[in-house]
């Protein structure tokens, strides 16, 4: 299973698809992505899962994830009733320096890129028509560009000054609604979180919950759809993705603080699941920080 999208954010750093339409009955449950993803569901609904909570998600939902964060996303299956969303990434290292001449943009999207958020995701506000007659703007601007850098970016800010607004209006003005915490599947994931970096235990973490393994994995999976070593694997990675960030650190430290022993094993999980190879995946990054270092 591939947990990091395939998006080519070196060449193109604003990957825009317009109203994707899937039918699909198994999804890829939890995954991350190098970039800033923005996902809005026009026709659907099941709920997201990020930051150890499931939300109930619908038509008319706008989520954001950020570099790296691990997330999933379960829609209910419906013959009678496609998938359908629009989904906006991209590389925050690319972008924000386009932004120095907007300082209270720039620093809306650092907040939304390296915070920690309590709002990833906003439904029924009142600018919802207009915010998708420009989704759909953006759609014919990017066919007629044929996905130009520069242009696409330009399109990337105003599509951020645009979320500012919503942002503004529905943190001011709006509750905040909870999601479900206090179930077992939000306790399992908050348990793998303290502890991936150890030797996984099944037998450990059912009695940490006083459970039995068979309902601990039970649980988690009719909570989730995926099993708890698939989250262990994405929480794992998601993290080597975070270290592999650094020119310096070695395989073998990285494997250590990811809770694998072998450096030949953590290279296949990582191309098993990631897509790409460790070794690829530092050069990606190093690409994005070299094309910065000759636009400055």
């Amino acid at each position: 299973m591939n947990y990091i999208e395939d998006i080519n954010l070196n060449q193109i750093p604003v990957n825009y698809h317009h109203r994707k339409s899937s039918v699909e009955t198994t999804w890829r449950i939890f995954h991350t992505h190098q970039g800033i993803e923005f996902l809005y569901i026009h026709k659907g609904s099941g709920y997201a899962i990020f930051d150890h909570t499931v939300h109930e998600v619908k038509a008319g939902t706008l989520l954001f994830f950020q570099p790296l964060q691990l997330h999933g996303l379960k829609i209910h299956e419906k013959d009678d009733e496609p998938y359908i969303r629009t989904i906006l990434t991209l590389d925050p290292v690319i972008i924000e320096p386009y932004l120095t001449v907007f300082p209270g943009l720039r620093e809306f999207f650092q907040t939304l890129c390296k915070n920690r958020i309590e709002k990833q995701f906003f439904s029924e506000f009142t600018t919802r028509p207009m915010f998708e007659y420009f989704l759909e703007y953006f759609c014919l601007r990017q066919k007629s560009i044929k996905n130009n850098s520069e242009e696409m970016i330009f399109l990337a800010i105003s599509f951020l000054n645009y979320v500012r607004g919503i942002w503004q209006q529905k943190v001011n003005t709006s509750t905040k609604i909870p999601g479900r915490t206090t179930d077992y599947a939000a306790k399992i994931m908050q348990w793998i979180n303290e502890h991936y970096m150890e030797e996984f235990s099944l037998k450990r973490l059912a009695e940490d919950l006083h459970l039995s393994e068979y309902h601990t994995s039970h649980l988690f999976r009719k909570a989730t759809g995926t099993s708890i070593t698939d989250y262990l694997t994405a929480r794992r990675m998601r993290q080597a993705s975070f270290l592999l960030q650094s020119d310096t650190l070695p395989l073998n430290i990285i494997c250590q603080q990811v809770g694998i022993t072998s450096t030949s094993y953590f290279c296949q999980v990582f191309k098993r699941t990631m897509g790409i190879s460790p070794g690829t995946f530092r050069a990606s990054i190093n690409k994005s920080k070299q094309f910065i270092d000759l636009n400055d």
